[in-house]
């Protein structure tokens, strides 16, 4: 009897208390998604300055799922032997992650330079595998260590449709396109 009485005690506890841990929780599980994606951020520019050509990470918005992988891999283009083997060593260096539980990709502000209208406009004559036919979104790594100049923004999935008492949790990941270096910031939501 004393230990159901003690049950009881803990579970009344854990339903009073359930409510004000779920923010923290998901401001923990948004903060690891952002650093996950700034450490892909730098996994992209580490690949294509030690390949010797432009990589690109590749997610649509709404989905958890993002890939990193060189801008040769797949290309149907390639048609010589040399070419082909260097397409499946592409293959090889792509890489796919998937965000934290409820983490989404939510926008995307992008400065758009020669060198990346220019790697877009191949991205889109190759045909793609990965694509769901949703609009992809595509930051670039240079060889000479530069990228797109990038701002992501990571939403806790249940906040995008959360009614409007519920806290708005947004989390960026800013890229510098001279450098190519990632940096998290704290993004305000306006309600």
């Amino acid at each position: 009897m004393e230990v159901l009485l003690a049950l009881s005690v803990i579970v009344a506890l854990g339903a009073i208390a359930w409510p004000a841990l779920r923010g923290p929780l998901a401001q923990a599980r948004l903060r690891g998604g952002a650093q996950q994606l700034q450490s892909a951020f730098g996994s992209g520019r580490l690949l294509a300055m030690s390949l010797g050509e432009t990589c690109v990470v590749r997610f649509t918005m709404g989905t958890n799922e993002y890939r990193l992988e060189p801008l040769s891999a797949g290309d149907p283009a390639l048609t010589d032997e040399n070419a082909l083997l260097d397409a499946q060593q592409a293959q090889l260096n792509s890489k796919h992650w998937t965000l934290p539980k409820d983490v989404v990709f939510a926008n995307q502000e992008l400065v758009s330079d020669e060198r990346s209208q220019t790697s877009d406009m191949q991205m889109q004559q190759r045909q793609n595998s990965y694509s769901t036919g949703a609009a992809e979104s595509r930051i670039f790594f240079y060889p000479d260590g530069t990228s797109s100049t990038a701002r992501v923004i990571l939403a806790h999935q249940a906040s995008q449709t959360a009614s409007t008492d519920q806290v708005n949790q947004q989390m960026g990941v800013e890229l510098r396109g001279l450098t190519g270096m990632a940096r998290i910031v704290n993004v305000e939501v306006v309600q």
